[in-house]
């Protein structure tokens, strides 16, 4: 008969022959030890029908969940979709696998609206983050938070460089476009959140606006189509719309997913790209590099900053604030003139 729920960890210790730490350190700090003592003990454990040290009287007994949570802005449907958070959510699995945690995924809108705060070791909260009050629940809870994309006082954050690449890759654009041109702004969720410099989408769009008032345009006179991610189905007729009225020769991406609806769009339309429109993206994703004509924008290493973010929530880098740099892709939809 197996021994399930029969034996203990140190019966376990016993009949493996080793240390009692080295059997928990197995099941909950796989980095302590070797890949092959590892499997060995692993293997052997199932073997006896031994399948772990029991989550919640471990957690009882040490105050420990070994799980972090990830608050995420948008619908955890959106997030398997996107490219961006799916290489963003790769980086920190990465991290977790490595020191034995796991992951829990919590839409912000589920916890602004009065949802159940789960036991967690730590929390990432990422993007958007409309409601400042979860910040602050975890803070009163003295669980480790860290920002991603959005700053909250004291909070240790990761941040890519939005502001000097998204002013470099405007400035690209409006140099390499044809004289006599009318651009225009698409960017995402501006109505949903209050204007400050600590946000994604304000620091972009303040980085336009400087660019386009160097240029010799009102950046107050330039439309800006803002679209919800959550309703993606209607961004081709909002755009549609746009195009027809203001007759752009240039669109100004807050996003690759962004610039490939107004591309895909362009085509279906018989609008020559970059002859009759030019378009510049932001995040340099490989849907955006791997068609043609291929993007111009801005890469950002979304995996690093998972990466980056998740090593900061488990204490093993220490750093406060991180800047990572992104770099400018000149691709097809924005060439030299």
């Amino acid at each position: 008969m197996p021994y399930r729920n029969k034996l203990t960890l140190n019966d376990l210790a016993a009949r493996l022959n080793v240390s009692v730490t080295t059997i928990s350190n197995a099941f909950n700090r796989p980095d302590q030890l070797s890949a092959s003592l590892r499997e060995r003990i692993l293997d052997q454990a199932a073997a006896l029908g031994y399948a772990g040290p029991d989550e919640t009287a471990r957690s009882l007994r040490t105050g420990k969940t070994n799980v972090i949570g990830v608050v995420l802005p948008e619908s955890l449907r959106f997030c398997f979709d996107d490219p961006v958070a799916n290489r963003f959510l790769a980086g920190v699995g990465g991290v977790l696998d490595r020191y034995g945690y796991r992951m829990v995924l919590l839409p912000e809108a589920s916890l602004s609206e009065g949802g159940r705060y789960p036991a967690v070791d730590g929390v990432i909260i990422t993007g958007l983050a409309r409601d400042i009050g979860v910040a602050e629940n975890f803070r009163q809870r003295d669980i480790p938070a860290v920002s991603v994309e959005v700053e909250f006082g004291e909070l240790p954050s990761v941040m890519i460089d939005d502001y000097s690449t998204t002013y470099a890759i405007t400035r690209w654009a409006l140099a390499n476009t044809p004289r006599e041109f009318s651009p225009l702004i698409l960017s995402f969720n501006l109505h949903r959140c209050q204007e400050g410099p600590e946000l994604q989408q304000f620091r972009r769009l303040n980085a336009m606006h400087k660019a386009l008032g160097e240029a010799g345009f009102s950046p107050q006179g330039v439309p800006i189509i803002d679209v919800s991610v959550r309703t993606r189905n209607r961004i081709p007729s909002q755009l549609a719309q746009c195009i027809d009225q203001h007759q752009p020769r240039l669109l100004l991406c807050m996003s690759d997913s962004l610039a490939l609806e107004a591309l895909r769009l362009a085509e279906r339309m018989g609008v020559t790209v970059p002859e009759q429109l030019r378009l510049v993206g932001f995040d340099g994703t490989s849907e955006g590099q791997g068609r043609f004509p291929c993007l111009t924008t801005v890469y950002q290493d979304s995996r690093a900053k998972g990466e980056i973010a998740a090593n900061m929530v488990l204490g093993k880098d220490t750093r406060r604030r991180v800047v990572l740099a992104g770099t400018l892709i000149y691709g097809d939809t924005c060439p030299a003139s």
